[in-house]
């Protein structure tokens, strides 16, 4: 007797039939939580990488470093002349002699030795000098945030990792040029915690809520994770809505991109019978 056709998978134990079938389970991959395309605003040719893929590398730290030369010359000039205080010193006994021949004329005219016009251009004399001496000292300011800015450019010479994390992908070498066209140069995970997106049917969603413990089939290990967002948007051509989860990956074990499938509560691999018996 020939058995009807039917969609099945056997597993033969001794005689019996059987058909195993994952019920009610959703499908999705596990990602970094932190994913970074390093990028540079700054033009010019690589000088010197300090890093390679797949290294770790903590907050800060540097990857790249673009060719500095001008920039570091421009900085010596600015510090040169940023340190230059001798005008103001020079105006500051300026004024403050000045202010000796002022005082002096006063009490000249108080008694009548000298006369108040001669006191008069003396004091406007004075305030010309203080009003220079205010000058040179704005001008000195200028210079020292003129020197803060060069020394801003010099450091965006280097660029440094956002975060911490691994180094997934480093396109560049020394000698390459970087403009504002491809001003990538580095991809940057952090691999710490991984989070992955299921589509669910509108009804089966409602039984998510934020921080609730789930488990989920990662890497054929099964793992204990939490959910962090029950979309609150239904997709209208699906009926679906969005859940995410995070999986703590602290000691590393699972790789971003790794498949992982959601098992709601109360489903799992279930027996199924075949629609005939096969006859030994």
């Amino acid at each position: 007797m020939k058995p009807s056709q039917s969609f099945a998978i056997f597993l033969w134990f001794g005689f019996v039939p059987t058909c195993y079938a994952q019920i009610d389970s959703f499908a999705g991959y596990a990602d970094a939580v932190r994913r970074a395309a390093v990028a540079t605003t700054e033009n010019g040719v690589v000088a010197e990488v300090m890093v390679k893929e797949g290294d770790f590398v903590e907050q800060g730290q540097p990857i790249l470093r673009l060719d500095d030369a001008v920039h570091k010359t421009h900085l010596k000039i600015a510090q040169h002349e940023a340190q230059n205080t001798s005008e103001i010193q020079a105006q500051e006994s300026r004024v403050k002699l000045l202010g000796f021949a002022v005082a002096k004329l006063r009490e000249l005219v108080a008694s009548g030795s000298a006369r108040p016009l001669e006191l008069e251009r003396e004091e406007a004399e004075w305030s010309m000098a203080k009003a220079i001496l205010e000058e040179k000292r704005h001008d000195y300011q200028t210079k020292q945030l003129q020197l803060e800015r060069l020394r801003t450019e010099l450091e965006k010479r280097t660029i440094r990792a956002p975060f911490a994390g691994h180094i997934a992908k480093l396109p560049r070498q020394v000698g390459e040029f970087i403009s504002s066209n491809s001003s990538e140069v580095a991809i940057l995970i952090d691999a710490t915690t991984l989070q992955a997106d299921f589509a669910l049917p509108f009804a089966m969603s409602k039984g998510f809520r934020e921080g609730q413990s789930v488990e989920l089939l990662v890497d054929g290990q099964t793992v204990r994770s939490e959910v962090t967002l029950v979309g609150l948007v239904v997709d209208r051509s699906s009926q679906t809505v969005n859940v995410r989860v995070a999986i703590d990956n602290a000691n590393l074990a699972f790789k971003p991109g790794t498949d992982c499938l959601l098992v709601p509560a109360g489903t799992g691999p279930q027996v199924l019978q075949t629609s005939t018996q096969i006859q030994p």
